[in-house]
């Protein structure tokens, strides 16, 4: 099937705009190795929901009677929260390359993330029409305009697998010594697998594809590690996440029908979260040593590096002490021959 040519230049647009973002947040740093030196591996209690929508034409707009909440979209499946455990890794928030702590830039963090796969098992209500069929286009046109209720609808079940890497703007971004405040906006792609079934006759089935998503988030984090100073739960942090899809750029690949024959609005998907969980950081490098630093107590590398700068000091030559006389006198010849004979004693008796 032909990808439509806006559709592919949206595409296109989210690779690179996605290729910018991981550019210019790489470039700064020293290499990539530095930048992901320190990684987060996050798990705990996921809440979440998938929403599935169709956006509506201006015609259904103009006729709608639905609240102005959902005056833009028509809502395709049951509200419903699915609790299960969840775990993702993530490199640690990073200043900003160029700019680091300084200034205003001091409240803005970067990080990559890869979450846990999740699956929807849920209903689909009234797509692509609620099942009547009608040769008269009035009707036909009425009865996109007002579909049965939800109970008296068309229903499909559905199965709905993905999971998401993205990168991460944080800001602002306000952290302490044993706590973190953050909102953030993500940008990044989701793999899905979806399948559509009515009556156990499967109609829809898409595997392994890609669509660009955008989110915003909120995040808190106390440290535990200040309790544990010591030991596994030293760099260990208690979080809350809540995060939502803010955009979806791209509608779920699959195209059914409707009952007279006519082409379906495109289907989208939505994603909110709630978590909350214990976050450990890690560091996956270690820092060398050296044995004379550890064992003279040298100092911090600030001071390493000042020592460094000066110049060599010049080493003074320790001062050689005069021999210590025999006991047995030595005597000079220049002496006795000026000194007086009578005066060869001390007592000159």
């Amino acid at each position: 099937m032909e990808i439509p040519s806006r559709a592919l230049k949206r595409r296109k647009l989210g690779t690179a705009f996605l290729a910018l973002i991981l550019t210019a947040s790489v470039t700064g740093c020293k290499s990539i190795e530095e930048y992901f030196a320190t990684i987060n591996v996050a798990g705990g209690l996921d809440s979440s929901n998938v929403t599935f929508y169709t956006r509506k034409s201006d015609l259904e707009r103009l006729y709608s009677s639905d609240s102005a909440s959902e005056l833009n979209r028509r809502i395709h499946s049951d509200s419903n929260s699915i609790e299960r455990p969840f775990y993702s890794i993530s490199s640690a928030p990073n200043p900003l390359p160029f700019f680091e702590n300084e200034g205003f830039f001091r409240y803005m963090r970067t990080s990559f993330s890869l979450n846990s796969p999740r699956t929807y098992r849920g209903t689909l209500i009234n797509y692509p029409d609620d099942g009547r069929v009608t040769a008269d286009p009035q009707l036909s046109l009425f009865y996109q305009l007002y579909p049965l209720p939800d109970l008296l609808g068309r229903r499909m079940e559905f199965i709905y697998e993905e999971y998401r890497a993205y990168f991460t703007l944080y800001f602002p971004y306000f952290g302490a010594e044993n706590w973190y405040l953050a909102f953030g906006q993500s940008y990044g792609q989701s793999r899905y697998n979806f399948d559509l079934l009515e009556r156990n006759y499967r109609l829809a089935s898409v595997v392994r594809q890609w669509t660009p998503v955008y989110m915003v988030s909120f995040n808190y984090g106390y440290r535990l590690g200040k309790f544990f100073p010591k030991g596994l739960l030293s760099n260990t942090y208690l979080f809350v996440e809540i995060s939502g899809d803010a955009r979806s750029i791209q509608p779920v690949n699959i195209n059914i029908p409707r009952m007279d024959g006519l082409p379906s609005n495109r289907l989208y998907a939505s994603m909110n979260y709630a978590r909350i969980g214990i976050r450990k950081t890690i560091s996956l490098t270690n820092e060398r040593v050296e044995p004379d630093r550890k064992e003279n107590n040298v100092g911090t590398e600030e001071e390493i590096e000042e020592t460094r700068d000066r110049p060599p000091a010049i080493e003074k030559k320790p001062e050689k002490k005069p021999e210590s006389e025999p006991t047995k006198s030595r005597k000079d010849p220049e002496s006795d021959e000026n000194s007086d004979p009578d005066q060869d004693s001390y007592f000159p008796y």
